[in-house]
């Protein structure tokens, strides 16, 4: 009797120590469930934006950027300019964003290209966290964070990417690796009052002080001496404290939702009130009245930043119910807005007022990064019931998003000047994105924004179309190949858009804003009928499986004029496509973009392919309260 208390004792002790010590890396991830599940087959469709094959892209640039003899590290960079083709900088950062991303973008396209690199990529990052739930840092061969030290914003992100993981292939220990680096997360945050930070641009060591990561020339335009609690935003040399933060606050409300943990709520709630203090947002006046910035979403400098900011405090904001937040994000959702030309998805990379900005040319430009978060956010506060985003959605990722990505390699070696050596190396990094103005794209990539960008991708290519008890819902007119209904959209050639219905019993279809409705011709089967509105959505009840709805409306070429930086763009749409902007690019080192001439004939170009509808997605809509 002793023995056998003594073996469960010591089998209890065993299974404790187990459950509080770090999980195994080799035996979490399943190599044979990382391969996309689901049906393919063969369609033919419209030769228009197909957001799988971007996708499909994507997979070859966030397998093709990493390292595999460097810990998978991030290669940074990539120059296709007309004099040279090279590559730069190795970061250890942005191994996790890859990891994240590429599980979404397998079950949109269905490919399993690269998929050791991809398993070979979280076994590193597996492996670099420790017991104590920090990420530390590895020793990279090229410069990088100081090994031996963990980076809150990248322990935030290894969450986040286990979270997909585990969203795939459904195995519950991604659940301890979450709790794991929460806990972590939770003995690093340092607490002021009722408020809780981390050191910006700085990693925990395990010496338990906090060293600045190494940036390469980095020269911060305002001092800052960690860990001491930070001012005001701008203070660190990325431009953003609150983006520091903001991933950790999304990691904890994940644990949270998880686990039910509440401590992992409270410390994001603390990490949430320190972003949320005055000094990290801009006052606005009306009249005379001085508003309080932090209480309106008003912020300067760093756009992607900031927009991470927001929708990490809004899923914190879903996840509580706290409405004040939710309102805050959405006015500042509305700021982002007006900071560019949202009609052609157009952002800019840094925000006024200039005295906080990081580079000069970031106020001329757009990083991929930010139209991503803008798709991410608008589609967020759409589901959310906080207003109709889906046009901002739409218009970012026909326009800037699409014009930002490389998806022509006979372009890029034509640019370049053609040289067999550098063959391989753009076909590596193809689907990568860069940055572009108005009428150019800037020769060269950014890993980061190649990461963001495909997330927001995913964000809404998702949103296309959704499904639940017997109602589908068409969002955008955009091509998707779903388990309840297809699209096949004929825009920008024509206003012509089929769906295929395949299980719905209802359809209900979001008619975009610059649609004239009165001209609108709705057909099932070939039949037409008479269409129903219910605000600006189509609503067809009593549908049949199988049945086939065509939608057309008048599609005219609409010019306007706008401005930007005291420039006057004619700009010519065709619904939401940009088909021509004036004046065109005029420097030979910067490739031209909205070459899209072929977009104006009117007659649409048929194709061949071969579709995928994945078994499962990767939910996008997981904070939720009601658990």
């Amino acid at each position: 009797m002793k023995r056998l208390i003594f073996s469960i004792v010591l089998m209890t002790h065993l299974m404790v120590s187990i459950q509080a010590g770090k999980p195994d890396p080799a035996t979490t991830i399943d190599r044979k469930k990382m391969k996309p599940r689901g049906k393919y087959f063969e369609a033919v469709v419209p030769d228009t934006l197909d957001l799988a094959e971007r996708a499909r892209l994507s997979v070859n640039a966030l397998t093709g950027n990493v390292d595999p003899d460097n810990y998978y590290a991030v290669i940074q960079g990539f120059n296709y300019g007309p004099e040279e083709v090279t590559t730069g900088g190795m970061t250890w950062n942005l191994t996790c964003k890859n990891a994240r991303a590429l599980p979404k973008m397998r079950a949109m396209c269905g490919s399993d290209a690269n998929i050791d690199i991809e398993y070979g990529m979280m076994l590193a990052i597996l492996n670099q966290v420790h017991e104590d739930g920090q990420v530390y840092f590895p020793d990279l061969k090229q410069e990088g964070a100081p090994p031996d030290t963990s980076y809150p914003l990248v322990n935030a992100v290894v969450a986040m990417a286990c979270k997909n993981w585990y969203e795939r292939d459904g195995n519950e220990t991604w659940k301890d690796w979450i709790s794991l680096i929460a806990e972590g997360l939770k003995k690093a945050a340092l607490v002021v009052e009722d408020r809780a930070y981390f050191p910006p641009e700085c990693g925990y060591g395990k010496d338990g002080e906090w060293h600045f990561t190494e940036r390469p020339n980095a020269k911060p335009f305002y001092d800052y001496h960690p860990p001491a609690e930070p001012d005001f935003d701008q203070q660190a040399f990325e431009g953003s404290i609150k983006f520091e933060q903001s991933q950790t606050i999304r990691a904890l409300t994940l644990d949270y939702i998880y686990r039910n943990d509440d401590s992992s709520l409270e410390k994001a709630s603390q990490i949430a009130r320190f972003c949320l203090k005055p000094g990290m947002w801009e006052e606005t006046q009306a009249e005379d009245e001085v508003l309080p910035g932090n209480e309106h979403g008003r912020w300067a400098g760093h756009f992607h930043g900031n927009l991470t900011t927001l929708f990490s405090l809004f899923d914190l904001g879903i996840a509580t119910g706290d409405e004040k937040i939710k309102q805050i994000v959405r006015e500042g959702y509305d700021q982002a807005r007006r900071h560019g030309l949202n009609r052609m998805g157009f952002l800019l990379g840094w925000t006024y007022p200039l005295r906080f900005r990081r580079w000069e040319s970031l106020v001329d430009i757009e990083e991929p990064c930010a139209v991503g978060d803008l798709m991410l956010l608008g589609s967020k506060l759409s589901d959310a019931g906080m207003g109709d985003y889906w046009d901002d959605v739409d218009y970012a990722i026909r326009n800037h998003w699409a014009e930002q990505q490389l998806q022509d390699p006979d372009k890029i070696r034509a640019f370049c000047g053609r040289q067999p050596e550098n063959d391989a190396l753009i076909d590596r990094f193809m689907g990568s994105f860069g940055p572009a103005g108005i009428n150019r794209r800037e020769p060269y990539c950014w890993a980061c924004c190649t990461a963001n960008a495909s997330i927001g991708l995913y964000y809404a290519w998702e949103g296309i179309t959704r499904f639940s008890n017997g109602v589908a819902t068409v969002n955008m007119f955009l091509n998707r190949a779903a388990p309840w209904l297809d699209v096949d959209s004929y825009l920008p050639y024509e206003g012509k858009v089929i769906i295929r219905n395949k299980k719905a019993r209802t359809l209900i279809i979001r008619i975009p804003g610059w649609v004239n409705r009165e001209e609108l011709r709705c057909f099932v089967n070939k039949k037409q009928i008479e269409p129903a509105f219910a605000g600006g959505q189509l609503v067809l009840p009593r549908g049949r499986k199988k049945a086939v709805v065509r939608i057309e409306f008048p599609l005219e070429e609409k010019a306007s004029v706008y401005t930007h930086h005291g420039i006057k763009y004619t700009m010519t749409f065709r619904g939401s496509t940009l088909v021509k902007v004036t004046p065109d690019n005029d420097d030979d080192s910067k490739m031209p973009i909205y070459q899209r001439e072929h977009m104006r004939s009117g007659d649409t170009p048929m194709q061949t392919v071969t579709r995928f509808v994945a078994d499962k997605l990767i939910p996008i809509n997981d904070f939720n309260a009601s658990r």
